[in-house]
């Protein structure tokens, strides 16, 4: 199946007609639309692995990160071309993080604070129930914000 049909296919389970895929924002919001339809994912992915501007490839399988089994991530990364991966591949260890925290199964002497971005101290201040992370994080949190999320969380 070339890159149009893949398109074209779609976009009639997203809903959209008649679009001009030489659009990259019209094949966003198709990707958009169609990630979170099971049926839709390995064509979705077929389809990135052709995706001309290798930056939205990239941010479609972001997206699809959490629309899609946790065992399943790696295989999205894998229809990325080598040299996009590192993003994905980063957001993924991340989520693998903030999992971790939701459930809290993270161990707070574990944590390098350094090596966790803005948006997963953020993520993490929002959403973590351990009250050891949150204090990590409302006394060492790179942000003004994050340290006030985490403080207020832990109150």
């Amino acid at each position: 199946m070339t890159f149009d049909d893949q398109l074209k296919s779609l976009a009639s389970l997203a809903g959209v007609r008649d679009a001009e895929f030489g659009d990259e924002h019209v094949r966003w919001e198709v990707y958009q639309k169609v990630v979170d339809l099971a049926e839709a994912r390995d064509q979705l992915r077929a389809a990135l692995r052709l995706e001309p501007v290798l930056s939205l490839a990239a941010a479609v399988v972001v997206l699809a990160f959490e629309h899609v089994p946790v065992g399943e991530r790696a295989g999205w990364v894998g229809a990325l071309k080598e040299e996009v991966r590192a993003f994905p591949e980063r957001r993924m260890a991340e989520l693998e993080i903030l999992e971790a925290c939701r459930a809290g199964e993270l161990a707070p002497a574990s944590v390098d604070l350094d090596e966790w971005s803005d948006w997963l101290q953020r993520r993490v201040a929002q959403t973590a129930t351990d009250p050891a992370v949150l204090e990590l994080l409302a006394e060492r949190g790179r942000t003004k914000a994050i340290r006030a999320a985490a403080t207020e969380r832990r109150q």
